[in-house]
């Protein structure tokens, strides 16, 4: 018995390998950044993204979850969604901005503000889950969909040309605005969790299938149509959560 405790299956360490894969995309984001390479730097941290949300599915999968990797996975999460992603767009655009250091204030602010966000989530983990406003729905925007966002205007530029989401003021007020989402109360829906009827299994892994061949063969404007359906979706994410909220006094 004793010795069975001393030895463990490599397999259980999967989930730790994936949250460290994910860490050295967003830090290699920051080399490609420098190097003015921006397309490899936006893209290492949509697939950091990726990772993330597989990694603690894997853990439960394997029955490998545990303290020590739920440590790594937010502080993992805090450099790839907190820092590389401002650090990135400073460097594409931000840096450029009129006002000096506005942009720099931007940087800080979307740091600060999801370390916050990262602290609030880890402690919600323990509120009642069994509660469909806590357990379909997040105060404030996840670490990787603000993410996303904040990158949202390079990605729009990479797929369509310049434009106005390609100014530098655009991308400053973008970043202060998403921070300050991070942290806010507006309710999003937690799109993972959802319950979807069986009936509809075959079109939702059609759905998915079309995201794997967009991916694949239109990264860019697949990219940009996820990012503008985001933002269809936290109005709707609102009204919901109050009428299900209504509902339930």
């Amino acid at each position: 018995m004793k010795e069975e405790q001393k030895t463990f299956n490599i397999i259980k360490l999967l989930p730790n390998m994936i949250t460290l894969t994910a860490l050295c995309l967003g830090i290699s984001s920051l080399r490609f950044a420098v190097d003015a390479e921006f397309a490899k730097a936006f893209m290492f941290i949509i697939i950091a993204c990726f990772l993330d949300g597989i990694d603690g599915r894997v853990a439960r999968m394997l029955n490998a979850s545990s303290d020590f990797g739920a440590q790594m996975d937010s502080l993992a999460d805090f450099f790839n969604f907190g820092i590389a992603p401002g650090f990135v767009v400073y460097f594409w655009k931000m840096k450029d901005f009129s006002i000096h250091g506005i942009a720099w204030i931007a940087v800080l602010l979307l740091a600060i503000c999801m370390a916050i966000r990262l602290a609030r989530f880890n402690v919600g983990l323990t509120k009642n889950q069994n509660n469909p406003l806590v357990k379909y729905f997040f105060e404030g925007a996840p670490a990787p969909a603000v993410a996303g966002m904040v990158m949202l205007p390079a990605i729009l530029t990479l797929q369509f040309g310049e434009g106005f989401y390609s100014s530098p003021m655009f991308a400053v007020i973008n970043t202060i605005t998403l921070s300050l989402f991070a942290v806010s109360t507006i309710p999003t829906l937690a799109l993972t969790k959802i319950p979807i009827k069986h009936i509809y299994k075959n079109l939702v892994l059609v759905i998915l299938t079309l995201f794997i061949i967009g991916m694949l063969i239109k990264p860019w404007f697949t990219l940009s149509v996820m990012g503008v359906l985001y933002v269809v979706m936290i109005p709707i994410g609102i009204l919901s959560y109050y009428k299900i909220k209504k509902e339930l006094k």
